[in-house]
């Protein structure tokens, strides 16, 4: 049995449209992947913990709490303290923000001293917040 001149040809022009397709919609998936929107820099607070001071950082109390980047891409933190009623609280640096570089799924330790500003020697624990810069 001999095939028809034509149907040899129409198999081909089909199983050349899907190849154009499934090469036109890997192209568009492809382009949707690299032309997205950069996600935000999203950070995991850890819970803050007494520690010791360092020698001459002049503070009674001090802190330390971890800053996790849960995101997908590197970016950076800010992180601002906020101290409790009858104290001062700043970052080791003296500054109430830091900044810091944070790669995908990377951690850094901050440190904050607190002083009472109050009539008695009692410090309570800041409040931290972190975000994108």
């Amino acid at each position: 049995m001999k095939p028809s001149p034509g149907r040899g040809s129409v198999l081909m022009y089909g199983a050349s449209a899907l190849l154009g397709l499934a090469i036109l919609i890997g192209l568009a998936l492809l382009l949707i992947l690299i032309i997205r929107p950069p996600q935000p820099l999203t950070v995991a607070i850890g819970q803050l913990q007494a520690t010791e001071c360092p020698a001459g950082s002049g503070a009674p109390a001090c802190f330390q709490f971890d800053v996790t980047n849960t995101g997908e891409r590197n970016g950076t933190a800010r992180c601002t303290v906020t101290p409790a009623s009858e104290t001062a609280a700043t970052f080791i640096n003296g500054s109430r923000s830091v900044e810091a570089p944070l790669a995908a799924g990377e951690a850094q330790r901050f440190y904050v001293k607190v002083t009472p500003t109050g009539q008695g020697d009692t410090v309570y624990e800041p409040v931290i917040s972190c975000k994108a810069a």
